[in-house]
């Protein structure tokens, strides 16, 4: 637990140096604020203090605001300001959700009473805070740029979550949950239509991604990237990104579940403006909408492009996608491109002419073979202890579905990565989940007295497995895993391993195994698990430091090659033969980032860490 706190800490500083505040429920204003034992009281206390490279911790527990917080000051691109959480409250309390919680339910209903406003600001890093019952939204994003916001939640607020606008460009959310958002009630007249999830609207600036976000019960919409000419300096033709994000359950007032005519409760609500002219391109990737009010996918309107790659949606009470709007006045070059997606509903979908469509699945059914579970138990449970989503079966591709290996590859999507090319199998599947089956059902279900009757060379054993041919690899993900390489032949047919069944390793344990048996002519093959105990001993292979500034070791024997690559795949350094067992690399003309390490070594082996610069 002390190395993930470790890895956090790393992840969410990127400051060489500057100061660093504490704040706590039990600190005092007038304490120096620079001691974890002598913390300031208020978060108010040390934005005033802080400036660029410094650093703000926020201790667990509730605080109560009566006034809004803003975020007015900048710092640079080597040294950002971060406002967090402080780690080692949120992992050592974990399943137990130990961030801290900023408490604005005293503030009234009105158009100033935010939570939190940044307003013309720039390089910002936000983490881990519970930001609840804003007077208007959670948190405002005016007229900022680069700015981070990562594990945060914003709940219970007046108006929507979180809102960014006004030119603000260039900032990512990242895994964040915007919930229980509602304008209705005690002090308000508009009926629940404005409290949406995230608001990426009015006049906005370009680049804008959400990454591993969740939107629910919120009284208008899960995403709404409203357009509104009005507003002073609007910029056409932004694009906004999403990824991997969940929507559900919206236009609906979380205290009893009604609704009015006024909350729309779309879940992916894509641009739009009055007069139907104005273009917000959005670019939406592996994300899932299910149960909202009105559509799961909305065009609303935009006037610019729209992608939608690998997306489902299930069961939403008008359109599942809805993308044929009337009387739009299209920007020059707009295109709409849908690209193995799926749906699952009774209202079905329905596009404008010349959308471009290819390898999608949608149907009006209300249940499907396709899926392992339409149960949609645990979408809004506690994230993994890394912030990404967790683990769930729902609107999951069921083993032997038509849809597995169904849909066309991806362009790449964003510079923060490359999800769209990431599969299994040979090709990606069709919605937002790609599955990883490793075998068929009925090639499972064999036992081996069925396949030993029906070939007559005995059954090569475990102690057959020559260790040598062992690959022990990790993979770019993190996840580590084994191939073995061996080949024997006995008789008529051919004996070969492959394709591990497990996606963690731990060497001298036991792990599944796929082995592949075929004739000597090639016209029958068989495939079967089997259980199997490898010996092997796996070498200290070690990159330090992690994260590192200037330069790095890398300590392993034998190694053949060294390939350094970004989050691309694009390869930045190549080393051929590094003569020692520790190889010193120079990194200080690398950008600040995540790269990934891959070490060859001369018996074939390869592995592949990941590497943090800051």
């Amino acid at each position: 637990m002390k190395k993930i706190a470790s890895l956090i800490l790393c992840l969410i500083t990127i400051n060489g140096f500057g100061t660093t505040y504490y704040v706590s429920t039990t600190g005092l204003d007038t304490y120096v604020g620079t001691s974890i034992a002598a913390p300031f009281a208020t978060v108010a206390k040390a934005l005033s203090k802080a400036i660029a490279g410094d650093t703000i911790y926020v201790r667990s527990g509730t605080y109560t605001l009566t006034a809004r917080l803003n975020i007015t000051k900048s710092g640079t691109s080597t040294n950002n300001i971060t406002l967090s959480a402080y780690p080692a409250d949120v992992t050592s309390v974990y399943p137990i959700d130990g961030r801290p919680i900023l408490d604005f339910s005293s503030l009234a209903v009105g158009s100033s009473n935010q939570g939190i406003q940044a307003k013309n600001a720039s390089y910002w890093r936000i983490y881990g805070l519970k930001i609840k019952g804003a007077g208007d939204n959670g948190m405002l994003v005016d007229n900022c740029n680069n700015f981070r916001i990562e594990l945060c939640d914003f709940f219970r607020s007046r108006d929507a979550g979180f809102q960014i606008r006004n030119q603000s460009h260039h900032c990512l959310i990242l895994n964040c949950d915007s919930y229980e958002n509602a304008d209705l009630g005690t002090g308000t007249t508009t009926l629940g239509g404005n409290a949406d999830g995230f608001a990426p609207k009015l006049d906005l600036g370009d680049s804008i991604t959400f990454r591993g976000c969740r939107a629910w019960l919120n009284s208008d919409d899960g995403w709404d990237g409203y357009l509104k000419a009005t507003e002073a300096g609007l910029s056409d033709g932004m694009t906004t990104i999403l990824e991997n994000c969940w929507t559900w359950r919206n236009g609906y007032y979380w205290f009893d579940g009604s609704t009015t005519a006024a909350e729309n409760g779309n879940g992916f609500k894509m641009g739009g403006s009055a007069n139907k002219d104005q273009a917000h391109n959005f670019i939406l990737v592996k994300c899932l909408s299910f149960y909202n009010k009105a559509k799961g996918f909305d065009q609303n309107n935009n006037a610019g492009s729209i992608s939608l790659y690998n997306c489902t949606a299930h069961k939403n009470g008008d359109n599942d996608y809805g993308l044929n709007s009337t009387g739009v006045t299209y920007a020059t070059g707009s295109v709409f491109t849908v690209k193995n997606c799926n749906s699952l509903g009774t209202k079905g979908t329905t596009f404008k002419t010349g959308t471009v469509k290819s390898n999608n699945s949608f149907s009006t059914s209300t249940t499907s073979s396709n899926y392992t579970s339409i149960d949609t138990t645990g979408v809004s449970g506690k994230r993994k202890i890394d912030g990404s989503l967790p683990d769930i079966g729902y609107m999951h591709l069921a083993q032997g579905s038509a849809l597995i290996n169904g849909g066309a590859l991806l362009p790449t999507v964003s510079y923060y990565d490359t999800m769209g090319l990431r599969y299994y199998g040979s090709a990606p599947d069709i919605g937002c989940f790609e599955s990883n089956y490793s075998l068929p059902v009925s090639l499972v279900s064999y036992e081996l007295k069925k396949l030993e009757k029906e070939i007559s060379n005995s059954w090569i054993t475990a102690t057959e497995i020559n260790t040598s041919h062992i690959n022990i690899q990790r993979s770019i993900d993190g996840k580590e895993f084994i191939t073995v390489g061996l080949v024997k032949t006995k008789g008529a047919a051919k004996y070969e391993f492959k394709d591990v069944l497990t996606t963690s390793l731990e060497l001298n344990t036991g792990l599944y195994y796929r082995l592949e048996i075929v004739d000597n002519d090639g016209s029958k093959t068989y495939s079967l698990t089997k259980y199997i105990a490898l010996d092997s001993k796996q070498e200290s292979i070690n990159i330090y430091p992690n994260p590192a500034k200037n330069f790095i070791n890398i300590n392993c024997l034998e190694s053949k090659e060294i390939l350094i690559t970004d989050c691309l795949g694009r390869t930045i350094l190549n080393v051929l033969n590094p003569n020692t067992p520790v190889h010193t690399i120079n990194i200080e003309y690398l950008s600040k980032g995540i790269f990934y390490v891959k070490i060859i070594k001369k018996k074939g082996d390869s592995f592949v860490m990941k590497l943090i610069i800051d």
